[in-house]
């Protein structure tokens, strides 16, 4: 994979749910997604060869606590 398309590409983790299938997938020596059964087409829940291959479902994005907190009021009682 060239430096120019590793900064193109979101930052997936290292292992990854397949978008089609549900089955990890991860990147094999040529940078190419693959299901952890090492095979790139997406199977069924029978076995049989689906249409698709395997590709990561996209990253969750992550939420900051910090950012999305508010100030509690603070009591005036005495």
């Amino acid at each position: 994979m060239s430096a120019t398309g590793a900064a193109s590409v979101p930052p997936y983790p290292r292992v990854s749910s397949c978008r089609h299938c549900r089955l990890a997938v991860l990147r094999d020596n040529d940078g190419n997604w693959i299901h952890a059964s090492l095979s790139y087409a997406c199977r069924d829940r029978w076995g049989g060869v689906a249409g698709t291959t395997a590709e990561p479902a996209p990253p969750n994005p992550v939420l900051s606590t910090a950012s999305t907190r508010r100030p509690v009021p603070r009591s005036w009682s005495p």
